[in-house]
């Protein structure tokens, strides 16, 4: 039997999935799908894909899309966050997600989103039974800008959870392996590959091939270019609660913060000298 194992781009969660194999083997059947779960707070229901399962059961019942709270209070049952993790035999895969492709065409839908569309048809169907996977591990969805920052900052400055210098993971990295580095009462995260002349790096993420000129990152993440073309923040420039993506250019004497948000710049850009951003 061949499987297939979908998962989703914007989370990150650590999680083996033998026992996910394992359990499907023995509690769930062949030409099952099963979708990983988490409990979930009456007051997070509104931030995630909601589950609905038979009570006393795995059996799912319905599929709900951020929903309210006093939506859910209208239907019997028991409730979990969907991950966006399924698992199920290629050939119903195969089957469902082609029908799916020829309804989202007659619909003049430009885009088929697995648990958008494809899992509340297969529940309203019956005919490939759903059941949910409850698993506690670390899980996040970090597709929102606030969400990202926290829990990268979370991540590699406090080290929660232990992802990324866990020996029993084997995270492929680029360039240079990164660390913790602590000067008086400032901490930051960094290669080797980091290029510093002069500058002050405090509460900040920065990745391979990043040149800082004298200037001040407090509290950013910094996503470098290439070896040969880094990103570079120029002498006298500030740059406080941002994210810089890859390929960027800062100053000189630029000055990006937000107090409340956090300012994003997107890959490839320049800010010309005297630039304020706030």
């Amino acid at each position: 039997k061949k499987y297939l194992l979908v998962l989703s781009g914007d989370h990150i969660y650590n999680y083996r999935f033998n026992g996910l194999l394992e359990n499907f083997h023995g509690n769930y059947g062949h030409g099952s799908i099963v979708l990983l779960a988490q409990p979930v707070k009456p007051e997070e229901v509104n931030n995630f894909g909601i589950v609905q399962t038979e009570p006393g059961t795995t059996k799912v019942t319905a599929f709900f899309e951020k929903p309210s709270l006093e939506a859910l209070t209208q239907s019997i049952g028991t409730y979990s966050k969907n991950l966006g993790i399924y698992f199920g035999d290629t050939g119903v895969w195969e089957r469902e997600l082609a029908r799916e492709l020829e309804i989202s065409r007659g619909a003049g839908r430009h885009e088929t989103d697995i648990g958008k569309h494809l899992m509340p048809r297969l529940t309203a169907e019956k005919n490939v039974p759903l059941h949910v996977f409850n698993s506690d591990f670390f899980w996040a969805d970090v597709g929102q800008i606030p969400v990202y920052y926290g829990i990268l900052r979370s991540i590699f400055l406090e080290g929660n959870p232990n992802i990324y210098t866990n020996p029993k993971l084997q995270i492929k990295k680029i360039g240079q392996e990164g660390r913790l580095h602590h000067l008086d009462e400032t901490v930051y995260f960094a290669t080797e590959d980091l290029e510093n002349k002069g500058g002050e790096i405090n509460g900040s993420i920065v990745s391979p091939w990043v040149r800082i000129d004298r200037a001040r990152v407090i509290d950013s993440f910094l996503l470098g270019g290439l070896r040969d073309q880094p990103t570079f923040v120029r002498y006298n420039s500030v740059i406080e609660r941002a994210i810089i993506d890859k390929l960027c250019g800062i100053g000189p004497n630029a000055v990006i913060t937000s107090k409340n948000g956090i300012v994003v710049v997107v890959r490839g850009t320049h800010i010309p000298v005297d630039t304020r951003i706030e």
